[in-house]
This record gives structure tokens, C-alpha cells and sequence, in this order.
């Protein structure tokens, strides 16, 4: 399997090198995530689209902090988690906002977890 790794801002050229300085100057750092995906202009363009685009939703920041904080949770992404919760500090979520985030998810997991298990169950059991 091949890996990527992540790409060094100052190696950046062309569009690359814009959209990671612009980056920089936005968040203050470069994630890896951003990083890799700096092999593509073109992905790593229409990500920053997107994440620009939610930014500019009329949703509150501390209301799009916490609905990144729940994917985070649910998908079980450590990474995301990690980013989304350095995120959500910067923009004002206390640790106790934070903090009641999680057994929300765990509902939510327990919740699709419950019911696909069911399902499959069910299924299973119609075959046999």
C-alpha cells in the first residue's frame, strides 16, 4: 500500500504553496491532514472550498465547533477529535461545553449501533 506523507509548506510551490499560506496565516499552523492533501492542488482547493463555505454559514461558530465535534466522536476519528477540540478552544467552547458533547455521541452510537445490529440480526436469522 502507498502512503503519502505530508508535504513541507516551505518545499510548497504555485497554487500549493498559496493555499497553504493561506492556511497558515488563518490557523497559525499547517495540519498533516492539510498537509497530504497538499499533494493535490486540486483536493486540497476544493476541501479548503468547503470548509470556507461552512465557515461562512449563518449557523453560530460555537454551534458548527460542536456539530464537528460530534462527527468527530461518532466516526471515531482521534484525529478530527483532537482538531475539532483544539478548534472548538480557539473559538470560545469551554471544557464544559466540550465535555457534554460526548455522552450525546455515545447516545447516537449506542442508538445506530443498536438498530444496525438488529437489523442484521434479523436478517441473519431469515436466511438460516
Amino acid at each position: 500500500m502507498s502512503v503519502l506523507s505530508p508535504i513541507d509548506p516551505s518545499a510548497a510551490t504555485d497554487q500549493t504553496k498559496e493555499l497553504l499560506d493561506g492556511l497558515q496565516q488563518r490557523l497559525g499552523r499547517i495540519p498533516n491532514m492539510i498537509r497530504v492533501m497538499a499533494h493535490s492542488p486540486t483536493v486540497l482547493g476544493g476541501y479548503l472550498d468547503f470548509t470556507y463555505a461552512m465557515q461562512r454559514t449563518t449557523l453560530p461558530a460555537s454551534l458548527r465547533d460542536q456539530l464537528a465535534l460530534v462527527v468527530a466522536e461518532a466516526t471515531g476519528s482521534r484525529y478530527f477529535l483532537a482538531l475539532a477540540e483544539a478548534l472548538g478552544r480557539r473559538d470560545g467552547l469551554g471544557a464544559e461545553e466540550i465535555a457534554a458533547i460526548f455522552p450525546l455521541t455515545r447516545r447516537l452510537h449506542s442508538v445506530r449501533l443498536g438498530s444496525a445490529t438488529s437489523s442484521w440480526w434479523k436478517s441473519s436469522r431469515s436466511s438460516a
